[in-house]
């Protein structure tokens, strides 16, 4: 992780969104900010909270369905039947008489803490652009066999990073003027313009910044490529100092996975603080941790509960109802966790 952490503030921080595109060899092998298994399980679950999931097919060559704001129909969707990708991949193609297809699925990570957690520390390094230029982080993940972006050459107004998790991938970078006399269906036929693109090839374990408002498009190779980006578009600046804690407690996430269950904890159960979600005492009864806030009001020892949630680790048993009350609310939100 600490290369991969490395690799990114190399391509990405010095240069301050600078405008071009760099090469990341082997990213994702130091990165590992999914495995294609996870990602599978993270589909069948069903898409999580802010979670949307993307459905195209080819209608004819190289152009694609388009959804229209229609919600993604069942049968596109990934199974736990289906076993894998190569389960899906076979199920769908059959449905469809064999024509490729575009899953898309936006902010994935809110379906697993552990990948969340995974990708906080990969993007740690930024955080201190990201609050200085009030941006956010977003996550999409690309899984198909369509040889061509299905929405053509575009640009996004936004830093990127792509990473390539399994297939082949080419991202194809074009200088502005080139598109200034190009009609939108030339945007649609990237693979009309590549003597005039910048190539860059992908294997699985590769990955690729490139800065805003930059023209791209990407094509893929194998059965079924799966891809990550990772973007940080500008958001609006918080409008108080609560929302400057929370953003922070968030990492600068646009979104956070939803709460894990409750559970019961034995009295002699010993609890730990998780250090990437420290409680903030906010003022005004306002808690702040994992990019939520909590209005606890009427709590004279919130500050010693506070304290003694940092200073890990701490037995149930050590504390009042009051204090174990609290306990259960921020265990249920990742802030504590059980040793």
């Amino acid at each position: 992780m600490a290369r991969a952490r490395a690799m990114f503030v190399d391509a990405v921080h010095p240069n301050d969104w600078a405008k071009g595109h760099r090469s990341l060899l082997g990213w994702v092998q130091a990165a590992a900010p999914f495995s294609p298994e996870e990602l599978f399980e993270i589909f069948a679950a069903g898409a999580a909270g802010p979670s949307v999931v993307f459905f195209n097919y080819e209608v004819s060559k190289n152009v694609f369905s388009r959804q229209e704001g229609a919600p993604t129909k069942p049968e596109h969707l990934p199974a736990a039947s289906d076993g894998g990708f190569d389960g899906y991949s076979a199920r769908v193609k059959a449905t469809l008489n064999g024509a490729r297809y575009c899953l898309r699925m936006t902010e994935p990570h809110v379906g697993s803490h552990e990948v969340y957690e995974r990708l906080i520390r990969l993007v740690a390094p930024l955080e201190g652009i990201l609050a200085a230029e009030s941006r956010a982080v977003r996550t999409t993940v690309f899984v198909g066999d369509y040889e061509y972006t299905p929405f053509g050459v575009h640009v996004d107004p936004y830093p990127q990073i792509q990473c390539a998790i399994s297939g082949e991938r080419t991202a194809l970078f074009w200088d502005d003027p080139y598109w200034a006399d190009k009609s939108p269906e030339d945007r649609l036929a990237p693979w009309n313009h590549l003597a005039a693109a910048h190539e860059l090839k992908m294997p699985a374990g590769d990955a690729v910044y490139w800065a805003p408002a930059y023209e791209h498009a990407f094509s893929s190779r194998g059965e079924h490529a799966i891809a990550l980006t990772i973007s940080f578009p500008e958001v609006p600046p918080p409008d108080s100092a609560v929302e400057v804690l929370r953003r922070k407690s968030a990492h600068h996430f646009l979104n956070v996975p939803p709460v894990r269950s409750a559970r019961e904890h034995a009295k002699g159960q010993l609890f730990c603080g998780n250090p990437l979600f420290p409680i903030t005492i906010a003022g005004d009864g306002k808690l702040v941790a994992a990019g939520r806030i909590f209005e606890i009001s009427g709590i004279p020892e919130l500050a010693a509960f506070v304290a003694r949630v940092a200073d890990s680790p701490f037995r149930y048993s050590d504390l009042d109802d009051t204090g174990r009350a609290l306990v259960d609310v921020f265990y249920t939100h990742y802030a504590i966790d059980v040793v």
